[in-house]
């Protein structure tokens, strides 16, 4: 369990967290190896981050929300920070020094209702080929999530089953 605060959180939804960040670093296509600051308080979003980053190959760049904001421009640009993960509220303070032409995934991506995002139940002949062709309105890849019911399989079978419908 990490505890950030109040709230509590399973090392499930620590490992899903990281993963949706990951999938927004990912996102902006930049190389291996690439240096990615890591900016706020110590938090869930900041542990999330931390661990997209370490997944996707890059480098992390812990910054702390202590420093003045010309520290925090300092750093970025003295190791070349391609983008930077920062909470809504760092990036209040420090938005302005970041540049715009450095990209930065804030803990917005952790929430519901994103742009982009379809929600969907399986049905029997639906055309997933088409599905996974979709775009956004504005033209973006859709980012699907496939999962399993765990209406209909647990309650009838077990782990075995679960397995089986992961495997369709």
């Amino acid at each position: 369990v990490l505890v950030d605060g109040a709230r509590r959180s399973t090392y499930a939804q620590l490992r899903s967290a990281a993963g949706r960040v990951a999938a927004e670093l990912a996102g902006l296509g930049l190389p291996p190896g690439s240096r990615i600051g890591v900016l706020g308080a110590n938090s869930f979003f900041w542990v999330a981050a931390y661990l997209a980053v370490m997944k996707l190959d890059h480098v992390a760049v812990p910054l702390s929300d202590k420093l003045t904001p010309a520290e925090v421009r300092r750093n970025t640009d003295l190791v070349g920070c391609a983008a930077v993960c920062a909470d809504r509220r760092s990036l209040r303070r420090y938005r302005a020094v970041l540049g715009d032409e450095r990209p930065v995934v804030t803990d917005e991506v952790l929430e519901a209702g994103r742009a982009g995002f379809q929600g969907f139940q399986y049905e029997d002949g639906m055309d997933y080929e088409r599905i996974g062709r979709m775009k956004t309105r504005s033209g973006e890849p859709l980012f699907i999530w496939a999962g399993v019911s765990v209406t209909r399989t647990l309650p009838r079978g077990g782990p075995e089953d679960v397995k089986r419908e992961l495997d369709w």
